[in-house]
């Protein structure tokens, strides 16, 4: 249920920027789609807070060395499947947008390139 309706907010959200923008609706669906790639490096911590996992932060020596609580694992277990549906969900949801609008990208064609500097003899472009 979370791919269509994520998929879904994301179109119109672009469509609304698009409105509002000077810009193409491919770029600005392409630079979504960066963004939705660069913060997919934190869809599993997005996973298990939504799944209601606690997970305690190591801030000192003494947090390390400090006794544990004792792990009830039937609620690790649920909260792991939980999180593990989430996370699926999340990555459909990225990979249905990448699918969409990897043609849009192509379409743009390469990017231009603006200039050539030279440093230490090695040519850079920018």
């Amino acid at each position: 249920m979370i791919p269509p309706l994520v998929v879904g907010a994301f179109s119109l959200v672009t469509v609304l920027l698009d409105r509002a923008s000077p810009l193409d609706s491919a770029q600005l669906l392409i630079t979504g789609l960066t963004l939705v790639t660069l913060l997919g490096g934190g869809l599993p911590s997005l996973a298990l807070g939504a799944a209601g996992t606690k997970v305690q932060q190591l801030r000192s020596i003494t947090d390390i060395t400090a006794d544990v609580d004792p792990i009830e694992l039937e609620r690790l277990a649920t909260d792991a499947h939980v999180a593990h549906q989430i996370l699926l969900a999340l990555w459909a949801t990225a990979g249905l947008l990448l699918v969409g609008i990897a043609p849009l990208a192509v379409s743009l064609g390469p990017a231009p390139v603006t200039q050539k500097v030279t440093i230490s003899g090695i040519r850079w472009w920018r």
